[in-house]
């Protein structure tokens, strides 16, 4: 059994303890976490909750701020891992931007003419078709061949899009734990 002394010893290491972790947190951490809700604020408040956009974003956000510190840091390999880093924000980049289809479209644009969307009513008054048209666009054959070109852009473009998915997370699960300053 302990003595009084040992006792109020004790408490009084107890309360500096408390007291200097509390101090710490006042003086260095409100002033990160206020640094950091500025740095993630726009981000988040503009955070579209309804799609897995907001997600992507905030990917890009945190992992600008990782390269940034991996890039100035003293790791042993942090300038090739800022420089995998810097290739993984490309591609959530393009996945953000979401313009696979265009790149692929163009040769189809220059064969057949840019698409141009319109609509036409139908036998229900409250629905409309969607008729897609393209000037060099003659006859049935062209249409039809027109319609296999475009499944095929439609089929790179989608591949085009899962590669950059799988290479992301692929290279988030194999270097997360590795990026660390």
């Amino acid at each position: 059994m302990g003595s009084i002394k040992d006792w109020v010893i004790d408490m009084f290491w107890q309360t500096k303890h408390f007291f200097s972790e509390l101090w710490y947190k006042i003086r260095h951490g409100i002033p990160y976490g206020f640094s950091q809700l500025f740095y993630y604020g726009p981000t988040v408040w503009n955070d579209p909750s309804f799609d897995y956009s907001g997600l992507l974003y905030l990917m890009r956000r945190k992992l600008k701020q990782l390269e940034v510190v991996i890039r100035d840091g003293y790791h042993v390999d942090c300038e090739k891992d800022a420089d995998r880093i810097k290739i993984v924000l490309d591609a959530l980049d393009r996945l953000i931007a979401d313009d696979y289809l265009f790149e692929e479209e163009k040769k189809v644009n220059e064969k057949w003419g840019e698409s141009t969307m319109s609509s036409k009513p139908t036998e229900n008054p409250t629905l409309r078709e969607l008729v897609f048209e393209r000037s060099g666009i003659k006859t049935e054959e062209d249409e039809e061949q027109c319609r296999k070109e475009m499944k095929i852009v439609f089929k790179k473009a989608g591949e085009k899009e899962k590669e950059d998915y799988r290479f992301v997370f692929d290279t988030l699960r194999d270097h997360l734990k590795e990026w660390w300053d």
